[in-house]
Parts: C-alpha cells; structure tokens; sequence
C-alpha cells in the first residue's frame, strides 16, 4: 500500500484538510510508513498536479486559511484501480514470515544463549506485544465510539487477534525455554 492510496482512501469518505489527514484514522498507518509534514505536504502538491485531488481553499477570519483536498473522478479511478488489483496481496512463501521477522530468526539460535538471556528477551518481546494489543484495543474502541464501518473495525480485530496469537506463542516459547533450562540442570 502506497501513500498516495491511504491519502485517496481517506478522501473517498470525504474532503478533508491537511492537518485532518494528519490526525485521522490514517495517521497510524502514515506514521508506520515513515511519513512527516515534509513529506505530506509535497505528496499532496504532486498528487495535486497529477489530478487526483484538488486543493480548495478556506478563507478564515481567524486562525490560517485550511486548505481542503478532495479526490477528482481520475482520483476515485485510481483508488479503485488499486483496490480491485491484485498487486501486493500474493500471500508470502512458506519462509517469508521468518524471514522478514528478525525477532523469529534470532530465536532459532537461542540455544547459543544461557537462559536468563534468552529470557529477558523473550520477556521484552511480550511486554511490546501486550502494549500493542492495548494500542489496537484503544484504536478500536474510540473508532466504534466514532462510528467507524464494520469493515475497518474487522479489521483492528484482526491485528488485536495476530498480535494475541503471537503474544500466546511467545509465552509458550518462554515455558519451553524455561523447561529446556530445568532439564539441563538436572
């Protein structure tokens, strides 16, 4: 998913200002993608200049003029172009999970660790874990209060459901490193 979609995805619910597409429902998966105001800005610009949205501005007597962005028809064609393609959602090969979790590959070798280190690690993995479930839980919770869609908040609870099945694993791995350990000693 590309910037410029999540940008055209917010717009077809509705116009909305710079600062608003900052502080929306977007802004966590903006934030993930790396993106700041000196990004945002000239995204918006090129977008702009491409004919996917338009910039209309609102005069106000205090405060800075807002500038409006709304999606033109070329805009809505594009977004749906990209929400109907098939581009980006090949499910991974059997490995790529492993592979692109750092976290999954350093554990095939923490049998090289002694057990208070593999321990602490596991134990720092469950507390982000837990933490972002909780995030996923606010996020959830204040967008049902918000009236979000079904479709978004099935969604979050998806994330919430990964992020427990993992933090469910990672306190199994933690018994069986400590059982590994118990059986050593012995």
């Amino acid at each position: 998913m590309s910037t410029k979609h999540i940008i055209l995805g917010a717009l077809m619910n509705g116009p909305a200002h710079g600062y608003s597409l900052k502080s929306g429902s977007a802004i966590k998966v903006l934030e993930e993608f790396g993106i700041n105001d000196g990004q945002l800005y000239p995204l918006l610009k090129k977008m702009t200049r491409d004919g996917l949205i338009v910039r209309e501005i609102e005069y106000r007597e205090s405060g800075p003029n807002r500038h409006n962005y709304h999606i033109t028809e070329a805009g809505r064609n594009e977004f749906i172009s990209w929400l109907t393609g098939a581009e980006g959602e090949e499910r991974m090969f059997r490995y790529e999970m492993i592979r692109k979790d750092e976290f999954l590959n350093k554990c095939m070798y923490f049998r090289f660790l002694d057990g208070g280190e593999s321990d602490k690690k596991i134990s720092v993995h469950v507390s982000e874990t837990e933490a972002v479930i909780a995030d996923f839980t606010r996020a959830y919770e204040d967008m049902k209060k918000k009236g979000f869609d079904h479709l978004h908040l099935m969604i979050i609870r998806y994330c919430i459901m990964n992020q427990e099945t993992r933090l469910a694993w990672l306190k199994e791995m933690k018994k069986e490193f400590s059982k590994n350990k118990k059986s050593k000693k012995v």
